[in-house]
């Protein structure tokens, strides 16, 4: 199963700062993470208060983990999110951010 994250900075649907994806089974009645991925954005907009006290991703702390996951793992092996989610079954659980 794959779990979909999305962390955003304000009420524009396409303002995602943050897509992560997780490949989880069910592994002896518990579940297991098998693989992860995450890829960071910029905003177009103004840092919005209440979204950051939540997700703690300022402009500067998303440069930051833009750099470290571009040298760990987008340069040895250049994946988007379509590529990571190819499973068998493709069972799919999104969550969206809550108002």
């Amino acid at each position: 199963m794959i779990i979909l994250d999305f962390e955003t900075n304000s009420a524009n649907i396409r303002d995602v700062i943050e897509v992560a994806a997780f490949r989880v089974e069910l592994i002896n009645g518990e579940y297991k993470t098998l693989d992860t991925f995450h890829r960071y954005y910029f905003s177009r907009y103004e840092v919005n208060p209440h979204a950051l006290a939540v997700h703690k991703l300022s402009p500067d702390r998303l440069e930051k983990l833009r750099k470290t996951r571009l040298t760990q793992s987008v340069l040895m092996t250049t994946r988007t999110l379509w590529s990571f989610a190819k499973t068998p079954k493709r069972q799919w659980l999104a969550t969206y951010p809550s108002s």
